[in-house]
């Protein structure tokens, strides 16, 4: 009785990631992966973060100079 469960929670496994790998591809399905198991890191935008460093100089610079 439980080969039988784990085969059935393979199958169902092994559908879902044909359906990811469907919708995304091969590499986005092993980032997702990745992130999902905690092995990959998520890069934050460079412009992004750059605009969020100027925008507390910036805060820091009134606090001072107030």
């Amino acid at each position: 009785m439980e080969d039988t469960k784990k085969t059935t929670a393979y199958a169902d496994l092994q559908q879902g990631l044909d359906k990811l790998i469907g919708k995304f591809g091969v590499p986005k399905t092993n980032k997702i992966i990745s992130l999902l198991s905690g092995n990959l890191k998520v890069r934050k935008h460079q412009k992004h973060r750059n605009r969020l460093i100027t925008a507390f100089v910036i805060s820091e610079a009134f606090k001072i100079f107030e």
